[in-house]
C-alpha cells in the first residue's frame, strides 16, 4: 500500500505534510491545499532527531512509545515505518520547493514526489532535509529543481530558522 492511500485514510505525518485527500500539500496544490511547516523554527541543516524528540516530548522513551504506536497503525495498513534509521529530524522547507517544482510538472509527478519522500523518510530514513538527497529524489521524478537559490534565501533571511525554535515544545506551523 502507498502512503498516498494510507494517508487518505487517516495515517498521520510529522515530516512532510499532507491534506487530507493524500496530496502534498507542499504546494498551493490543485487539490487546494496550502503548503506548511510543522516545525518553522528548525535549522536548515535539521537536528539530531533524538534530541529533537526528546524535547519535544519529555523523554526519548515516550517518543519511542509513541512511534511504536503509529507504526502498528503503519504495519495495519501496509506500511512499515523505521523510525530505527532515522537520525536526523529535517527542516522541510526545501522539500516544500521540490514538491512546488514536481507540481508545475503536474499533480503526477507531486504525488510521485511526495510519495517518494516519505519512503525515503520514513521506511529508509534518509534525510529529506539534505540538499542531495533531494536533488537525487527529484532526479528520479524528472523534476530539476534549484533548492539553494533565492527561495531559500528568503526563508533563511524571514528569520524562521534557528535552534531555539524548535525546542519550544507547542510549537505552531508556519506558512511557507
Amino acid at each position: 500500500m502507498s502512503f498516498r492511500t494510507s494517508f487518505a485514510r487517516g495515517v498521520s505525518s510529522v515530516s512532510v505534510v499532507w491534506n487530507g485527500r493524500g496530496r502534498s500539500s507542499g504546494a498551493q496544490s490543485a487539490s487546494g491545499g496550502i503548503r506548511f511547516q510543522l516545525n518553522p523554527g528548525m535549522p536548515v541543516e535539521g537536528v539530531s532527531r533524538r534530541e529533537y524528540r526528546t524535547a519535544k516530548f519529555g523523554s526519548w522513551e515516550y517518543s519511542q512509545q509513541l512511534d511504536a504506536r503509529v507504526a502498528e497503525n503503519g504495519r495495519q495498513a501496509g506500511i512499515e515505518f523505521r523510525y530505527d534509521r532515522m537520525e536526523r529530524t529535517p527542516n522541510s522547507f526545501r522539500g516544500h520547493v521540490l514538491l512546488a517544482a514536481a507540481l508545475t510538472l503536474g499533480v503526477e509527478v507531486q504525488d510521485r514526489v511526495a510519495e517518494r519522500l516519505f519512503m525515503g523518510y520514513f521506511t529508509a530514513g534518509e534525510d529529506v532535509g539534505d540538499a542531495g538527497v533531494l536533488l537525487g529524489i527529484g532526479c528520479e521524478c524528472g523534476v530539476d529543481v534549484n533548492l539553494d537559490g533565492p527561495a531559500l534565501a528568503e526563508y533563511v533571511a524571514s528569520g524562521r530558522t534557528g535552534s531555539a525554535g524548535f525546542r519550544r515544545a507547542g510549537s505552531a506551523a508556519d506558512p511557507v
